[in-house]
């Protein structure tokens, strides 16, 4: 039996970590997604590869604290960084 297990934690990480975003990008939600610190013992009962874990996760979250998800393009200020014609210097 294959068992994962965090301590004090808070969703926001969880849900950074789970659906593969940066902790930055996720906005909204109640205050507590940052704050408060959470125990997770998880076991499964056979092998499983990392994305069916993942999604068992999301499916957890979306459980045990209610909570409901949707994607959605912003726009604002984005950084390109690009090698000139004389190619990359170190000084």
């Amino acid at each position: 039996m294959a068992a994962a297990k965090a301590e004090g934690v808070p969703v926001k990480l969880m849900i950074s970590l789970m659906y593969k975003i940066p902790m930055r990008q996720i906005t909204g939600g109640p205050g507590w997604l940052d704050t408060d610190l959470f125990d997770v013992d998880a076991k499964v009962d056979k092998s499983y590869n990392l994305d069916d874990l993942h999604t068992m996760f999301q499916n957890l979250l979306a459980d045990e604290f209610k909570l409901k998800f949707h994607k959605e393009t912003k726009e604002g200020p984005v950084y390109a960084l690009v090698v000139v014609e004389s190619g990359s210097k170190r000084r």
